[in-house]
């Protein structure tokens, strides 16, 4: 985390850079927060919220701002002036690095440029941009409401999608997926989301809401959705649920499920990724959201261990492999003071 944002007149206080923390929400075991909007007109406003990216606009600043976090997957809706954002070459390496920023116009008129090509989306139309890469996005309409999922490159393997096919292109969506992105901005705008026992069971619908945006893009350019989609779903979500769990595997997986470890397997060899590897990537992303949050006093053994591995040196080796570092270097160089 980079930075912190403070709404004072809705006691939101807003980590960005990866994790997000809010005042007055439950919290219990894995992160699950949400926030309604708050109304930020200042400067200083946009200012913290230029982090990750640099934003800026033209005029005064006026917008409404709705954060919420299921698991690793981070949701954002922004409603007001028209805003540029740009990646920079000094952004990268920061936790949003290791994500594709799925863009749902809800309204307006959004244009992109990464890696020499231009892209856009209207209103009821999705593009995605890949957070590991410089960019440029803008808006082009007098006012803007989207709907930003910052959505793990470890997940797109489950989810069928190749990420860099999907980067840079912009897709229409389908009324069902419009029809559950309701219930996403719903969800963000409602503080009840908050109790744990409802944010476990909203936690489901919301990556479902997710791959139905990718699902889109999959009949937009090949025709077709991915095979075997029932079974993918209920492994990420048992993952989500049980990854601290040192005895999930492959093979756990199929006996909870009761499916047999061939299907298991069809399920997933189209992917790249097998499901021991989903279990260990999306353990580390968990784990690299703890060690980045200010204010924790855990060591690098007590993560590892409530993260699902057997010792610190066994998670260090994993965490190195992933992000390419160690992860006394990750804790040191993307955390800071809380501050108000």
């Amino acid at each position: 985390m980079d930075t912190i944002l403070t709404a004072a007149n809705n006691s939101l206080r807003v980590e960005f850079g990866g994790s997000m923390r809010y005042d007055h929400s439950y919290v219990v075991g894995q992160r699950r927060q949400w926030a309604a909007g708050a109304h930020l007109t200042r400067q200083s406003d946009l200012d913290a919220m230029s982090v990750s990216l640099r934003l800026t606009c033209d005029g005064d600043f006026d917008a409404t701002l709705w954060t919420g976090q299921a698991g690793t997957m981070i949701f954002v809706r922004y409603a007001g002036v028209p805003l540029q954002a740009e990646r920079t070459a000094q952004h990268l390496g920061d936790m949003l690095s290791g994500y594709v920023m799925l863009t749902v116009v809800l309204r307006g008129h959004w244009a992109g440029f990464q890696g020499g090509r231009e892209f856009d989306a209207t209103a009821g139309e999705a593009m995605a941009t890949r957070f590991d890469q410089t960019f440029l996005l803008l808006t082009k309409s007098p006012d803007i409401d989207t709907l930003e999922i910052y959505y793990p490159l470890s997940m797109f393997g489950a989810a069928g999608v190749n990420p860099e096919e999907v980067n840079r292109q912009s897709w229409t969506l389908s009324t069902l997926t419009m029809s559950a992105i309701e219930f996403v901005i719903a969800a963000l705008d409602d503080s009840s989301m908050n109790h744990p026992i409802r944010a476990a069971r909203l936690d489901g619908m919301m990556v479902r809401t997710a791959m139905l945006i990718l699902d889109d893009f999959r009949i937009a350019t090949h025709g077709t959705v991915v095979e075997h989609d029932d079974v993918r779903m209920r492994v990420i979500d048992l993952i989500g649920a049980d990854f601290r769990d040192p005895e999930l595997s492959a093979e756990t997986i199929a006996k909870r499920l009761s499916i047999s470890p061939r299907s298991l397997f069809r399920a997933f060899e189209k992917s790249g990724l097998t499901i021991n590897q989903l279990i260990r990537d999306t353990r580390l992303d968990h784990a690299a959201f703890e060690l980045a949050e200010a204010g924790s006093t855990k060591t690098i053994a007590a993560i590892a261990h409530s993260h699902g591995f057997s010792g610190a040196d066994t998670f260090s080796r994993a965490f190195r492999l992933r992000f390419h570092e160690s992860p006394s270097q990750f804790r040191r160089r993307t955390r800071v003071p809380v501050t108000t």
